[in-house]
C-alpha cells in the first residue's frame, strides 16, 4: 500500500530522484532544493515498501503588482 506523509530529511536524495526521473532536466530538482527552507513550504511523499516513489510540492506564491491579473499562459 501507498503511503503518503511528510518528506524528511533523509528523503531528500530520493526526492531528487523521482524529480529527475520525472522531469529530465536540472531545472525543477534546482527549484524544489532552493525552495524547500522557505516557509510555508509542503512538501510530501508517496513511499511504496519503504521507497520513496512519489513527491509533490507546495509553496508561496506572490505576484509582482505590474502582472496582477495579466493572465498566465
Amino acid at each position: 500500500m501507498v503511503t503518503i506523509r511528510d518528506a524528511v530529511v533523509d528523503d531528500f536524495s530520493a526526492v531528487r530522484r523521482v524529480n529527475e526521473l520525472a522531469f529530465s532536466r536540472p531545472n525543477e530538482l534546482e527549484l524544489v532544493d532552493n525552495l524547500r527552507p522557505v516557509p510555508p513550504s509542503i512538501s510530501l511523499v508517496a513511499v511504496l515498501d519503504s521507497e520513496v516513489i512519489g513527491h509533490i510540492f507546495f509553496s508561496p506564491v506572490k505576484l509582482i503588482p505590474e502582472f496582477e491579473g495579466d493572465r498566465m499562459m
